[in-house]
Parts: structure tokens; sequence; C-alpha cells
């Protein structure tokens, strides 16, 4: 009896060594206590009450610029999702990265039209009566002047929106009145070293379009018009020179991989299907669109 006791006591010993203490395993992402806390990607931007909010990819967490001037209208976030330039109206070009701090502020841009990213992630290309300029490191353009596409007998002359590829090529709209009738294109113009043939295609004469998206690798293009009662919106694919209608909806913008997209209705909801997202509500009318 008592050897069997002993045996006991060295088995008993020997199976308590053997223990390792316990190591908890986290399989997240969420934060509890000493958990690492995930941050996640602030990549969609809109604009609404004249502020910029950022969202992220579960169209949550929104995140306001607090350093952007008030009353913004305008706004574009480059691909790489840190650098984010918007406007008010009759101010200059704000530049503002992803860490809320002023970057730049671009004199003489008060009265720019339309401005969007170089896919270098670190030029502004900004369009001011059908003439293009840009803000940072040089970059090829293949025109500075897009105004010869609008015939001289014509009225309500308007080149609105514009993206430029790696190349210089150069997607536009042009819209104007003449015999009798609105007509609105989408052009491309091509950089003369390529040798190939500017080319267009129509848009519906209304509404008119007041933006103009693409992918990174412009395979798809968004066009759209949010004004009141007029919101409708197309894509545009460059390969075969084709414009498709998309839904009455004021905003659509594709993701930079061309994979995904967002938009938002006209009750001002923002929605992202292919990833599930839960509708986002904006409480009102948004002035800008882009991821």
């Amino acid at each position: 009896m008592k050897l069997n006791l002993i045996l006991f006591a060295v088995f008993a010993a020997l199976a308590i060594s053997s223990c390792k203490k316990y190591e908890p395993q986290y399989d997240g992402p969420y934060s509890d206590g000493d958990t690492p806390k995930v941050e996640r990607r602030h990549e969609i931007m809109y604009i609404g009450t004249g502020k910029v909010t950022l969202l992220d990819l579960t169209l949550g967490s929104p995140k306001k610029l607090l350093s952007a001037p008030a009353n913004v209208q305008l706004g574009s976030i480059n691909n790489t999702h840190d650098l984010i330039a918007c406007q008010a109206p009759g101010n200059p070009i704000a530049i503002i990265d992803s860490n809320d701090v002023l970057v730049a502020t671009i004199p003489g841009t008060e009265g720019v039209d339309w401005f969007e990213w170089h896919p270098n992630n670190q030029t502004l290309v900004m369009l001011e009566d059908g003439i293009v300029t840009t803000y940072g490191p040089s970059v090829e353009l293949a025109d500075t002047d897009l105004n010869d596409v609008l015939p001289s007998g014509a009225s309500s002359k308007k080149i609105s929106g514009l993206v430029v590829k790696e190349d210089g090529t150069m997607f536009f709209l042009s819209r104007f009145y003449g015999s009798f009738e609105y007509k609105q294109f989408i052009n491309v113009r091509y950089p003369a070293s390529t040798g190939l043939q500017d080319q267009y295609q129509f848009l519906p004469q209304f509404p008119a379009m007041t933006y103009l998206r693409a992918d990174a690798d412009f395979k798809t293009l968004t066009i759209g018009s949010s004004e009141y009662l007029d919101e409708e919106s197309h894509t545009y694919s460059p390969a075969d020179n084709y414009v498709q209608r998309w839904g009455y909806v004021p905003w659509l913008s594709y993701s930079p991989d061309g994979k995904n997209y967002v938009y938002i209705d006209d009750d001002n909801f923002m929605y992202m299907p292919n990833l599930n997202a839960d509708p986002y509500s904006l409480g009102s009318e948004a002035t800008a669109l882009d991821w």
C-alpha cells in the first residue's frame, strides 16, 4: 500500500511538471483588454454638408477631416488613400493627408472646375475652362487645351470632368448646344507619340454630366450627374469605347482594382453590394464621392 502511494505521487508530479502554461489565442480582429486592436483602413471619401468624411470598407468608422476648409464641395482621394484634395467654392484647393494634416494650399486655383489625382498618387490634375494644369511632380499630358472639341458656332460650351493615364492619355467630358439640341460626349485624347487617333462616344444630351472617375487601370470609368432631380450614372469602357447606363443614382465610384463599387442613391444612403456592407445613411446630399 505504501509503495502504491509513492508511485502515485511520482506520476502526479511528472504530470504537473509536463503541463505548459496556457497562452490565450486570438482569432480576431477585435479589441478586448490586451488584445491588439486592428486598425481599419479608410478608403471611401465623400463630402456632405460641406465636410470631408472618410469611411472604411464596412462603410463604418466615419472619420471627419477637421483640417479641411469649411463648406467644401469638391473632393478627390488618391488610389493609395493617403492624400485628399478638396475645395470650397471660390477658394483654393487644399490637400490633406489621411492623418488629417493640411499638406498644402494651391494658390490660384479658386476657379478650378474639376480635379483628380494622377495614377502616380502625388500629382493633382486640374481643369479650368478647358485648360489643364497640374500640381506636384511633372507628368505626361496629351494636351493642355481641350477646347478645340467645342464647335466655334455653338453655345453653352463646357469641358467638365477629366482623368489622365500614366502615359498621358486623357479622358474628358464635353457638352454644347448646337443645331437646336444639346450634345454631350466623353472624349479620349491620345499623346501624339502613340499615333492613335482621338475618339469620342455620345452621351445622353440630358442631364449635364458633372463628374468623371476611373479605376487604377482605366478599365472602367464612371460618369454621372448629381444635380437635383437629374441624378444619373453611366459606366464607360475604353477598351471597346462603350457607354452603358448604370442607374438613376447621383454618385458611383469603383475601387482602384476595379472589382468593387460604391454608390449613393437619391435617398442619401451609401451602398457597397459586393462587400456586403450595411447601408450607410449620409443624412444629407453628397457633393462628392471617391474610392
